[in-house]
């Protein structure tokens, strides 16, 4: 956790459970609902930290397996597309894109699920594809 240097406060908790909860809002770690000793009904104590990266991958631009084209098709993939879609939206052959596509689901930068008859890619960090 990325605490406040040279702080005043310190704290010993008896607890048998902490809720650790990552946020936006926050640049230091804080400490939320605690209860003196001896409390009747103590809540649980909250520590909320500042959320980090969401993927601990490394960024889609950063991977080895990333060229023009396939940093093109991830862009186009913040939504479920199909292959077909794809290919028209870009002006490559349906082949191509399934190639690249392949490629891309085994290095784990994009899923697929099946709707139908069709195979839906997406990529990591967006939305999943609801049914339908």
């Amino acid at each position: 956790m990325h605490l406040r240097t040279g702080g005043i406060h310190q704290l010993t908790l008896d607890a048998d459970a902490v809720i650790l909860t990552p946020s936006v809002f926050v640049d230091w770690a804080l400490f939320c609902a605690g209860e003196p000793p001896g409390a009747p009904a103590p809540r649980t104590p909250l520590i909320v930290y500042p959320a980090g990266q969401i993927d601990c991958r490394p960024a889609a631009r950063d991977h080895p397996l990333i060229g023009a084209t396939r940093l093109k098709l991830l862009a186009e993939l913040s939504q479920p597309r199909s292959t077909t879609e794809l290919a028209r939206r870009l002006y490559l052959s349906p082949a191509t894109v399934s190639y690249h596509l392949q490629l891309l689901h085994r290095a784990g930068l994009v899923t697929r699920t099946r709707r139908s008859r069709q195979v839906l890619y997406q990529g990591l960090g967006t939305a999943a594809p609801g049914p339908g």
